[in-house]
């Protein structure tokens, strides 16, 4: 009587029949395709090709199959036994380690194994700090702000994403300085460099220097300067009663302190001096010059010239 599943052919040898029952065993596929989650390997990282076993019951199953951007991440293994002593075999895959990258390995609904590489793209801060060379604000020119801008690669990153806060606004309340945190440290596979651009600072030129992730921005302003002319006057007809003096010492005064040694006025020199390069400010007001006359302590005026 038929046998379900099974064909039967006879073969005869005198008084001797020979029953055979045939079965053709039951055959199954398996495909396996690969994910990368690395936001489309931004870190440059990803590898050409990657290996992967197949496992039959756990146990490994054939040769390793070689997966790449050739095979679109993908393999199949077909003509597989379905069972074995009649249960049916568990097959799931195993890949190869991905250095940088974690895996997790799952079924989709096709019933296809998916294997998801996963590697969280490194991340950097950058700062930038800004220093002064106006001695101290002498002329008062330093401003209340200044505005930083945060470059890539040469790029405003304000205009790349608008919707970021790469354009920052320092005051002396942070210090004249900022930091970007959670910036990408690469982009399609290249290290990054970032820069910072600084908006004009009126009366100030700019220079960057630059130590790994973090910038200082040098603002540097020309002090400026002045000269004072001092001229001795002598109202007395023209020494008509010989009492004229060779000479007199005079001291420049800045707000009512000394400045240098005093000098000689006399006839050689015209009864005149002249002092240059002197700072106009201080502390961002104008210092008072006067040139007070030696020997009475009297301010000589409407002999001094500044020449602002």
């Amino acid at each position: 009587e038929a046998v379900a599943g099974y064909s039967t052919e006879y073969a005869y040898n005198g008084n001797r029949a020979t029953v055979t029952n045939s079965h053709e065993v039951e055959k199954t596929s398996v495909s396996a395709s690969k994910v990368w989650n690395d936001e489309d390997n931004r870190d440059g990282i990803r590898p050409a090709s990657v290996k992967v076993q197949l496992l039959a019951n756990g146990s490994a199953y054939g040769e390793k199959a070689e997966l790449s951007a050739d095979t679109m991440w993908e393999h199949t293994w077909q003509n597989l036994p379905k069972n074995a002593n009649g249960v049916a075999i568990t097959y799931t895959v195993v890949e190869d380690a991905v250095e940088g990258y974690t895996q997790a390995y799952s079924t989709d609904v096709t019933g296809k194994l998916v294997i998801t590489n996963t590697h969280v793209p490194e991340r950097i801060s950058f700062s930038a700090t800004k220093v002064w060379d106006d001695e101290d604000n002498r002329d008062n020119a330093r401003p209340e702000n200044i505005v930083l801008h945060l470059m890539a690669n040469g790029e405003h990153m304000q205009e790349l994403f608008p919707n970021g806060n790469y354009k920052a606004t320092v005051t002396a309340d942070d210090n004249w300085a900022h930091s970007w945190e959670n910036l990408y440290k690469y982009r399609n596979g290249k290290e990054t460099v970032y820069t910072v651009m600084e908006e004009a600072v009126a009366g100030y030129s700019t220079e960057y220097a630059y130590n790994g992730n973090s910038a200082t921005v040098i603002n540097s302003h020309e002090i400026e300067k002045t000269t004072v002319t001092a001229s001795k006057v002598w109202d007395d007809a023209d020494n008509q009663d010989g009492i004229r003096t060779s000479s007199v010492q005079v001291q420049l005064k800045a707000d009512g302190k000394a400045v240098g040694e005093p000098v000689t006025l006399n006839e050689t020199n015209s009864w005149f001096c002249q002092w240059d390069n002197l700072d106009k400010n201080e502390g961002g007001k104008q210092i008072a010059s006067c040139v007070k006359d030696d020997a009475t302590q009297e301010n000589i005026e409407n002999m001094i010239k500044a020449n602002i």
